[in-house]
């Protein structure tokens, strides 16, 4: 079996090398950067705590926050972002660590859709669906960014599984797993909740409802309880604000039609009918009185409960939130793909024979049809990020990045990477100059014109603009206001450089604007509104550099050289 993880590894980093995931900064999903700057925060901490006395974790990362403004602990649970700190604490900081986390998590996922396959069809099935898994566009665009819903998808199949040999041997320790893997889930991220239904549906396929008289059915709940219980409870008001704004529930109809599409996407239409095939000829069984397996109830259970969940508990239409779906949805495409290949009235033809040329049938239909490389592309702020570290008199000064906020996350993210932390103060524009919830709900101007922005800027000071021009993003107006003051003030303001290079030599999307006069001024404190999560501001009483992680130079100067260190 390490041998089918190494082949699923390889595949999945030969995905991320082809996407260009390895050289682009985390933009691929607006969460990546919090992802990674968060798990960067915590594994500063860690790295922290040997060399100093104890400190406080609200303080740390309050600190940490001023500085890189993308750190989002508590807007989901900590499991993914505690794994990725302690991760990149052992192994590295790097681009490539944190995406070889990621492949991991993937391969891990492959392998435990191989094994399941394989107990019913073989080894050569069962390679071939881990292989499949991986190769999935969505597995891999997913498995090409920082971001939990890999290891949510592992996690979640893994309770089903659980739960599966729990319906057919009854033992407290299929239900206790069943209770951990769905507890792992549930503090990762919030779309695990969709295992709540697993038990329902399952019991209603195998009609085993005397197990609601045993104490061993409900220790899986029990379990839940008390290991996520501690988590959600006291931050049940941090669930609710991540949840902002629900759903209306008028769209939960077209949502059903657009989910269901979803799934039938993940895997191509063509073999979706395979997949749809396989989950008849399994579970009809169940309605004509006939006895279902519990692995076949729990793995039918679990797409059904992840669309029911997104679906109409809370209506929305992103494909990864579906993903956790995809593992069983492989399982029963093989299970229809040998229905169809016994049925096949090919006379003198074994079943291996019929097997093997429906199986690259198969390939021809997949690859024709849903076999895509997602391109993960640049945007220039990793090249402003060493452009910036590179330059010795900007080592104390502030930056104020204005983007969406994925970019604003993007130079964060880049500039946290390369340097002694906590170094350099970056402000994100979306912040300072407006107000707004983590969705961009009851967004509020807080400068009426350039003039009190120039004044802003010049009372900290802000020594460095960074303006994403991009076409293709709605602009809010804070941003055009910077825009505006920038233009407003050329005496004050001059274009630095710009990436990437347009035709011509023309100025790029991105562009770097710095304060030609005030940039000496004594420094003036930063307060950032945090009402909606901690419900106060924090502030900075100076701008003294004080390093509270340890290795971050070090790794710095290996990768990038002396001359990118503040």
């Amino acid at each position: 079996m390490l041998g089918v993880c190494l082949l699923l590894l390889a595949e999945a980093i030969g995905f991320q090398w082809s996407s260009g995931a390895l050289t682009s900064e985390f933009g691929g999903a607006p969460d990546e950067a919090a992802h990674y700057v968060t798990g960067l925060m915590i594994r500063d901490y860690l790295a922290s705590l040997p060399d100093s006395e104890f400190r406080s974790p609200l303080r740390f990362a309050e600190n940490y926050y001023l500085h890189y403004p993308k750190v989002a602990f508590g807007i989901w649970p900590p499991l993914f972002h505690l794994l990725l700190g302690v991760w990149m604490l052992v192994v590295s900081t790097s681009r490539f660590s944190a995406l070889l986390l990621m492949a991991i998590c993937t391969a891990l996922l492959g392998a435990s859709v191989c094994q399941a396959v394989r107990r019913q069809f073989g080894w050569p099935a069962g390679i071939a669906a881990g292989l499949l898994l991986v190769s999935l566009p969505s597995i891999q665009e997913s498995g090409s960014m920082v971001m939990a819903d890999m290891l949510v998808a592992l996690l979640c199949f893994r309770a089903a599984q659980a739960y599966g040999r729990f319906l057919e041997s009854e033992r407290w320790q299929d239900s206790a797993r069943f209770g951990v893997d769905a507890s792992l889930g549930l503090l990762t991220k919030y779309n695990a909740l969709a295992l709540a239904f697993v038990p329902i549906v399952a019991l209603a396929l195998t009609r085993r409802f005397r197990l609601l008289t045993r104490p061993q059915f409900w220790l899986g709940g029990l379990i839940v309880l008390a290991l996520s219980g501690p988590w959600y409870f006291p931050m049940r008001q941090m669930v609710l604000y991540a949840a902002e704004p629900i759903p209306d529930r008028g769209l939960i109809p077209a949502v059903m039609v657009e989910n269901l599409q979803k799934l039938a996407g993940l895997t191509g239409i063509g073999l979706f009918l395979l997949v749809a095939a396989g989950f008849v000829a399994t579970i009809s069984g169940a309605f004509r009185g006939r006895r279902l397996e519990g692995q076949w109830a729990a793995l039918a259970a679990l797409p059904a409960c992840v669309w029911i969940f997104y679906s109409i508990f809370y209506p929305s239409i992103e494909v990864r939130y579906l993903l956790a779906a995809a593992p069983a949805l492989l399982v029963f495409l093989v299970a229809g793909a040998a229905r169809l290949a016994a049925w096949l009235p090919f006379r003198g033809w074994s079943v291996r024979g019929k097997a093997r040329a429906l199986a690259a049938v198969l390939l021809l239909v997949y690859a024709g049809e849903t076999l895509a490389l997602p391109e993960k592309r640049r945007h220039g702020f990793s090249e402003a990020a060493e452009f910036l570290l590179a330059r010795p008199e900007l080592r104390q000064a502030a930056f104020l990045v204005s983007s969406e906020g994925e970019g604003e996350g993007m130079l964060i993210a880049e500039i946290a990477m390369r340097e002694q932390r906590p170094g350099h103060i970056i402000l994100r524009a979306s912040k300072m100059l407006a107000k707004s919830t983590w969705m961009s709900q009851d967004y509020k101007l807080l400068y009426r014109g350039p003039d009190e922005i120039q004044a802003f800027l010049e009372s900290i000071p802000v020594s460095i603009v960074v303006l994403d021009t991009a076409p293709g993003w709605l602009a809010m107006e804070h941003h055009r206001q910077l825009q505006r003051t920038v233009e407003a003030y050329p005496e004050k303001w001059a274009l630095l450089r710009a990436w990437p290079q347009g035709p011509g030599g023309a100025a790029g999307p991105i562009r770097l604007y710095h304060l030609r006069a005030g940039g000496n001024r004594p420094p003036g404190p930063i307060r950032i509104d945090m009402s909606y999560t901690l419900k106060r501001f924090i502030t900075s009483v100076d701008r003294e550099v004080k390093p509270v992680g340890t290795g971050g130079e070090r790794e710095g100067r290996r990768q990038y050289g002396e001359a990118a260190q503040p």
